[in-house]
């Protein structure tokens, strides 16, 4: 999958994929070098050895972020 860099506002990366559709990076996860009208080749893939336990986690700490930011 592909995705072009928009733009970076405040620390975040707008990236507009090829097929369609936004995400939003934090610009410090971007590839070196990366910058405003990078294209981007983005692999996605399964963490298979993620427990019941660190995804209950991880899905605390993403809302609880969600939350801060309303």
């Amino acid at each position: 999958m592909r995705a072009i860099i928009d733009r970076v506002e405040d620390g975040v990366a707008v990236l507009i994929f090829e097929s369609g559709g936004r995400a939003y990076v934090p610009a410090d996860q971007l590839p070196q070098g990366a910058g405003e009208g990078t294209v981007l080749r983005i692999a996605l893939e399964v963490d298979a050895n993620a427990n019941a336990s660190e995804i209950e986690d991880l899905i605390d700490k993403l809302r609880r972020r969600t939350e801060e930011h309303l």
